[in-house]
């Protein structure tokens, strides 16, 4: 696994996302470099994030786990709340938790057009808020 810097066509559509694309980790130009520089538990949750995605490429099998993310709304869904549990768990566990406008925007961003409307606002709030809860 690599972490390389998102060719021209990736960034074509969702510049602005980081990929985990077969295998590798692909981060928009220049963002490692700011984020080693100003936020590196940020960087760390995000090489994170998509470390799940690519453990999880290798064990489902890179097209099939390609095509369940580009054709199914719930496999895409299942992928992101993998993913997205360990980011919300590292946060929590650094003693960080989300105030309810940031809860309410990660919901929206989950439900939206980023991820294809992959789920509900409601049931994205709800995940998030099931993995913020306190022990």
């Amino acid at each position: 696994m690599e972490i390389r810097e998102k060719p021209l066509w990736m960034r074509l559509m969702n510049r602005d996302a980081a990929v985990a694309f077969f295998g590798n980790v692909y981060l928009p130009k220049g963002l490692k470099e700011r984020l080693e520089r100003e936020d590196p538990e940020r960087l760390s949750d995000l090489v994170d994030h998509e470390m799940i995605h690519v453990a999880r490429q290798h064990a489902a099998g890179m097209v099939r786990w390609h095509l369940g993310y580009v054709l199914s709304r719930r496999a895409r869904w299942r992928e992101e709340r993998a993913a997205y549990h360990s980011t919300l768990r590292r946060l929590r566990a650094r003693g960080r938790d989300l105030a309810g406008d940031q809860r309410e925007r990660l919901a929206r961003e989950l439900s939206g057009v980023r991820y294809l409307f992959m789920t509900s606002r409601e049931e994205a709030r709800a995940f998030i808020d099931r993995v913020l809860e306190k022990p």
